[in-house]
């Protein structure tokens, strides 16, 4: 059982996952925030249908990023030296990506009707760290319904499914197997999303050569990048 929960002796590190997760994000938002746009404008008509495929199969792959994302912010939780900083950090960069994401997404400044996937990472930390910290039942229970809360008012990307599974890997984190069966399970309306659960349960426990801080700055800068990309594409 010992070799099920923590498979040895594989290449999938830290960083493989970020980088995974980062690529599939990219190709992800290709998709929604320039293909999309793009077609919706009645470009592409002549070859509507490859070019829907093309925009189909991209956001097929980008189901992939955030069951990586959530595995990573549980990782990332059982080996910080600081939590608080850890919140900080993503709090911060979550405000300073609504404005890309507010972009990208709908090509205003600020768009109120849905927040960016950081609050959702962010609130998902939050919860985990209440569990960890307080010993009282309630104190933790006060903790999780604050955070699910958070992200429904908010309306974020994954909202109480993003935070829940960040649970659900926390409180399984001993468990790969499981871990990794239950991490499924919870995007089984996104048949793409679970393969991603395969590639956590390889994971070797190392860390690898990427910075910690790739993700915060590939998020808005790339969300930026599409912004642009759309805008010039549509003007």
């Amino acid at each position: 059982m010992e070799a099920l929960n923590k498979p040895q002796n594989t290449f999938i590190n830290s960083a493989t996952i970020k980088i995974i997760a980062m690529a599939s994000m990219f190709i992800d938002h290709l998709g929604a925030f320039v293909f999309l746009p793009w077609l919706q404008a009645g470009n592409g008509q002549a070859n509507f249908e490859t070019w829907n495929s093309v925009y189909t199969a991209s956001r097929a792959v980008g189901r992939l990023a955030f069951p990586l994302f959530c595995f990573l912010i549980v990782e990332g939780f059982q080996h910080t030296s600081d939590v608080k900083k850890y919140l900080k950090r993503l709090g911060i960069f979550a405000l300073i990506s609504e404005i890309p994401f507010d972009l990208a997404r709908s090509h205003t400044f600020f768009d109120f009707s849905g927040q960016n996937v950081m609050f959702t990472l962010f609130s998902g930390l939050f919860a985990i760290w209440c569990i960890e910290k307080f010993e009282q039942p309630i104190y933790r229970f006060v903790g999780v319904v604050l955070s699910l809360a958070f992200v429904f008012i908010l309306d974020t990307d994954y909202s109480t499914l993003g935070v829940s599974v960040i649970i659900i890997l926390y409180v399984l984190r001993d468990y790969r197997l499981f871990q990794s069966l239950f991490g499924a399970f919870a995007f089984i309306g996104s048949w793409f999303a679970m393969p991603a659960f395969i590639i956590t349960y390889f994971y070797n426990g190392l860390k690898g050569n990427l910075s910690s801080k790739a993700f915060y700055w590939f998020y808005p800068v790339h969300l930026l990048l599409y912004a642009l990309i759309a805008y010039l594409l549509l003007s």
